[in-house]
């Protein structure tokens, strides 16, 4: 049985600086891939932490109704107290 993982995304304004989106309950993200423009997206930090701990065998983004297929790249945390400060994902 595989299990993929559906996150819902949207795009990140740049009204607030990453510390502030992380104190509204929020995790900066950025998809990148070859031949794309990257785009900075921002997740519910307690669904993505949840979720990914599951170990899915694939992650896919809803954003604005379209459906990327992604692999996580890079979780960045903070080493004390293995809070999520951000993450890297690369369009498969």
């Amino acid at each position: 049985m595989s299990t993929v993982l559906t996150l819902e995304a949207e795009k990140r304004s740049e009204d607030l600086n990453p510390r502030q989106l992380r104190q509204t309950g929020k995790v900066p993200a950025t998809i990148y891939g070859k031949g794309v423009e990257s785009v900075s997206v921002q997740l519910d930090t307690k669904t993505f932490d949840y979720e990914i701990r599951k170990k899915p065998e694939s992650v896919e983004i809803n954003l604005e109704g379209q459906t990327i297929p992604v692999s996580v790249q890079n979780v960045q945390r903070v080493f004390t107290t293995d809070a999520v400060l951000s993450v890297e994902f690369k369009r498969i």
